[in-house]
């Protein structure tokens, strides 16, 4: 059986549109679950999760998701009632009740550029496969978010939210609870000027010393 999801796309649209998916990403997905999606000839923007079901667009042929960016729903099922009601009660287009709604953060376009930072021959080494592949595209030319997702077939992506919490936390912690317990991260990649911990006193140089005791982050 095929299955499909109706999604709200941050455009000047007023329904939303369906797209495939696979049976595993199905069971995943519920309402308000945020996932990339193709739209138009090459951009990929996020979208929100409205239903599933199983009946398919009668005027096109539906493309497939192309990843899930989070482990649960950013959205409630309140939310998205009260953003039909803002629609229906201000005749506003849906698309653009997302946009005012979400943070900027939460929503990923393809138009987002990665550019290669310098490592040593020793991190490179230790890269896994797909860090790796990305490095060596990345040493060609700078990448889209969209070529990324093309090169490594990604289907599933978490986006950490930066709200008060993460703020507050100090670098140890956030290595230890969000990096290794909560996201299992094996390879960091991050920026030249890449800052964090409570107000911003780390960087890459203390991440690269205190990341040696574990074998998980490199």
């Amino acid at each position: 059986m095929q299955y499909f999801a109706d999604v709200l796309l941050p455009l000047a649209l007023g329904k939303p549109f369906t797209y495939a998916v696979t049976p595993r990403d199905y069971d995943i997905l519920k309402p308000g679950f945020r996932v990339a999606v193709s739209f138009g000839k090459s951009k990929i923007y996020t979208a929100i999760v409205v239903k599933l079901h199983a009946t398919p667009p009668q005027r096109y042929t539906p493309k497939f998701i192309e990843m899930i960016l989070e482990e649960s729903p950013s959205v409630t099922l309140k939310q998205l009632a009260f953003w039909d009601w803002l629609s229906d009660y201000y005749q506003s287009k849906l698309g653009d009740i997302v946009r005012a709604a979400l943070p900027t953060t939460f929503l990923l376009e393809s138009e987002t550029i990665v550019v290669k930072k310098d490592i040593s021959p020793e991190i490179k080494s230790a890269l896994d496969d797909d860090a790796f592949l990305v490095y060596e595209a990345l040493e060609v030319k700078a990448l889209s978010i969209k070529e990324i997702i093309e090169i490594l077939g990604v289907k599933t992506a978490i986006q950490e939210p930066f709200d008060k919490k993460i703020a507050e936390m100090t670098a140890e912690d956030f290595v230890q609870k969000v990096l290794i317990e909560s996201l299992n991260v094996k390879t960091l990649v991050v920026g030249e000027n890449f800052k964090f911990g409570k107000d911003r006193i780390s960087d890459t140089k203390w991440l690269h010393q205190y990341s040696a005791r574990f074998e998980t982050v490199s």
